[in-house]
């Protein structure tokens, strides 16, 4: 190996462990090895969004679950803003488990990093390391029952 296969591959791997560490601090995937990261990764897309572009619009199908790595993105029905997501916060979740229709439209607010993990990519996943994809199906459900019950409550219910 020269010297220069030596340093990119220095990079790569340096680039590979902020990876692993910032989806340590995204709270779907903090219970899992640096393996099994390291493994998601490798089936994750990178994807830049300038300000203002859209990252999808309403009554799209989805089939990708979004986390965004750096800057911040606005999530928006018709005209209405109705939350902002910022650095480890994701959105989209549902994609993974089903194919749906998207009901809100999302824009970068201003440039941003997004890993895009696909519908399709995350069932090799589960297939190959069903206790990680089990991990993380738990997480999913229990902040769709957290949603439902904060739902609920402003509902009188």
């Amino acid at each position: 190996m020269g010297l220069g296969e030596f340093f990119k591959n220095l990079f790569i791997d340096k680039s590979l462990v902020k990876d692993i560490e910032f989806l340590k601090r995204v709270p779907l995937f903090e219970d899992l090895s640096n393996k099994v990261l390291a493994e998601l990764l490798n089936v994750s897309n990178r994807r830049h969004y300038e300000q203002n572009e859209i990252v999808f619009t309403e009554g799209r199908i989805g089939r990708i679950l979004y986390i965004v790595k750096s800057g911040e993105v606005a999530a928006f029905s018709e005209t209405k803003e109705s939350v902002r997501l910022h650095e480890g916060e994701y959105f989209g979740e549902r994609a993974l488990l089903e194919e749906t229709v998207h009901r809100i439209t999302v824009r970068a607010v201003r440039e941003s990093e997004l890993l895009l993990l696909y519908k399709v990519k995350f069932d090799g996943f589960l297939q190959d390391d069903p206790r990680a994809g089990i991990a993380i199906l738990k997480k999913l459900a229990l902040k769709c029952i957290h949603a439902r019950d904060k739902s609920s409550l402003k509902q009188g219910g």
